[in-house]
């Protein structure tokens, strides 16, 4: 059945309560405080019927927080004005609020009509709320004159109400379970109860949520939905959720239920916000501000990326919140200032946990539309070089899978087949030639490198290891690069020594080959063959590549050849005994033991040999 959550609003003493009690029968002043003070102070729930909750929220200026709460998750705005008073500073607050979070309706009834002066007053006033609301941009807005006194109204408005759950879709659906916490308390018997409006989605009893911001996995041990206990809750419900598996120190107003994986810990979030006609208040960046987001409130910085705001103004900036809350994208938000509180402006959440730097920001950001479709590629498009799948891209912006994809078809991404990977032709082509322009460089100061590893490609360009298989397979396909050893290099790339380095690399070899089996240090090179010592690290290696010297460990090198005779002494000697102890490698060898060690684990690592306490068995690997 389709439900309809209603938030009252409206200035203190305008009678919301009174009003909320004559139509459903629920006096939602709830608190002993409230009933000797006679005012709201938090949050009140009432049932019109099985289908429709009335969320009574406060008027009084200095619990504008706990109204803010209330109405972030309402589909339809009461919007309660005396008509004995006529509009006030809290009716053109609450307002705001509505407007700013977007409510799709708006009701308003006019209260306390027995109360009234006159037919004109009752006119002027019907006038001026008028006024209002078009300044507010709220077009056909029924007004309902009510008394709580002679009746006047009050089926009226319940019957607009009850018709008004035909027209309250599902457009907002997310498609999985989400609901911000509003109330907390323990039961007796039950445990941890919370409540709520179910914004998205629907959940079973038994099944597991996660609670956010903590990130705890909880259990749903039973629901209820306008007093009874029920099996399922879904969008637009009024919900209390008796869950397992968090303490209540852990769960606080601001909180949320959603399913697993769904949403996360937010710290900064990109957004847009749009200040309010004729507010005196300007925002200057990194100025502290207050924001209440879903039934959370919480101070943030404000990074601009522009100008300072100002009245009417609308830009996107950067938040940086001072703890963190539960956002996803697309949900709106209302900005109070630090002090004294008033509300200044709201806007809509774009993206969050950004993980660009400040100053990267600036070139798109503030370009980033509100438009679902064409902010996700903009997004995208900045993160061509670390490409996500369709999967992240989804709990990104906290839509479903479904929806990512006919984006993306809509706009000519591809999705990889062998990862799923989104990206354009035009991502591999403009990743393909920094690679080759890497390259190149690489060889123009290291001549005598072969080539580079995959990880210093990939560090070097800030790309991810998904990506950089994908742009180095698609370079080997046609032909711009070539694999040689897990080194990547420009096609036709070849070491060609000059002759006084041909000569330099000669005595090197010379040096290892006397050795004999004894590996020698850089160190003892650089002292052997009179040259720089960078040059020589450098032929080392060309050497290497060539494959006739290897380095065992850190800067310890041997001749290929005299590996292959230790290898066959290695094998003959397993051929009659089962154990290599240090002192049989020793005799077997003529070394000594500070060159037998570095060689025995040298054959540990590629497998001639396996250590077993303090011998050595026959390894998997050799073999002649």
């Amino acid at each position: 059945m389709a439900q309809l959550v209603v938030g009252t609003a409206g200035h203190i003493d305008h009678g919301k309560t009174a009003l909320v009690k004559a139509l459903t029968g629920t006096d939602t002043d709830r608190l002993e405080e409230e009933k000797v003070r006679g005012m709201t102070i938090d949050l009140g729930f009432a049932f019109l019927n099985d289908s429709i909750t009335i969320i009574d929220v406060p008027g009084h200026e200095r619990f504008i927080r706990n109204m803010v709460a209330g109405v972030s998750t309402i589909q339809l705005g009461l919007l309660v004005i005396a008509a004995d008073d006529g509009v006030m500073p809290q009716t053109r607050e609450h307002l705001h609020v509505l407007s700013l979070l977007q409510v799709k309706y708006l009701f308003v009834a006019l209260t306390k009509t027995d109360l009234a002066v006159d037919d004109s007053w009752l006119k002027m006033v019907e006038e001026d709320i008028q006024k209002l609301l078009v300044e507010q941009n709220f077009i056909n807005v029924p007004i309902f004159p009510t008394s709580i006194v002679s009746g006047e109204g009050i089926d009226a408005l319940k019957k607009a109400l009850i018709t008004k759950i035909i027209e309250n879709g599902s457009e907002n659906d997310r498609g999985f379970f989400r609901l911000p916490i509003d109330r907390v308390f323990l039961k007796k018997g039950f445990g941890l109860i919370v409540t709520g409006t179910v914004i998205s989605g629907s959940i079973n009893k038994g099944d597991e949520l996660d609670l956010y911001p903590l990130g705890k996995r909880v259990k749903v041990r039973a629901l209820q939905t306008h007093g009874r206990d029920v099996a399922t809750v879904s969008r637009g419900d009024r919900a209390a959720v008796n869950i397992s598996g968090a303490d209540r120190e852990n769960v606080f107003r601001g909180a949320q239920l959603a399913g697993v994986g769904k949403l996360q810990a937010v710290d900064r979030m990109l957004v847009r916000i749009s200040m309010v006609e004729n507010t005196h208040w300007k925002i200057k960046t990194r100025q502290r501000i207050r924001i209440h987001l879903g039934t959370d409130e919480i101070m943030g910085k404000v990074i601009l990326f522009n100008k300072t705001l100002k009245s009417g103004d609308t830009v996107n900036a950067l938040v940086v919140l001072e703890r963190s809350c539960v956002a996803a994208a697309d949900d709106r938000f209302v900005i109070r200032s630090y002090s004294p509180m008033e509300t200044i402006g709201g806007g809509l959440v774009l993206f969050i946990n950004p993980d660009a730097s400040i100053r990267s920001m600036r070139s798109w950001v503030p370009q980033l539309s509100e438009d679902l479709s064409e902010r996700l590629c903009a997004v995208i498009n900045q993160y061509k070089n670390k490409p996500r799948l369709v999967r992240d891209w989804g709990n990104t912006f906290q839509i479903s899978e479904q929806i990512v994809t006919k984006i993306l078809k809509n706009n000519g991404y591809q999705i990889h087949p062998a990862n799923n990977l989104v990206y354009r032709q035009s991502f591999i082509n403009g990743t393909k030639k920094d690679v080759l322009d890497l390259m190149e460089n690489y060889h123009k100061k290291n001549p005598y490198r072969e080539g580079m590893s995959k990880e210093e490609i990939r560090n070097k360009l800030g790309i991810s290891a998904e990506w950089t298989d994908i742009v180095l397979k698609e370079c080997i396909g046609n032909n711009s690069i070539a694999l040689k050893k897990a080194s990547y290099s420009l096609k036709g790339h070849s070491l060609t020594l000059t002759k006084n380095d041909k000569r330099i690399a000669d005595q090197l070899t010379h040096e290892l080959t006397l050795s004999g089996y004894i590996p020698l240090s850089t160190e003892n090179l650089n002292s052997l063959v009179a040259d720089s010592s960078t040059r020589n690290v450098e032929l080392l290696h060309v050497l290497q590549n060539q494959g006739v010297i290897r380095e065992i460990t850190g800067g310890q090198w041997i001749t290929v050849d005299s590996l292959s005779q230790l290898k066959t002494l290695l094998y003959n000697y397993f051929s009659s005994n089962s154990d290599l102890s240090v002192p049989n490698f020793k005799e077997l060898t003529k070394l000594t033991r500070k060159s037998a060690i570095p060689l025995l684990e040298y054959f540990d690592k590629i497998q001639f040999t396996e250590r077993n306490g303090n011998v050595r068995n026959q390894g998997k690997k050799l073999e002649l």
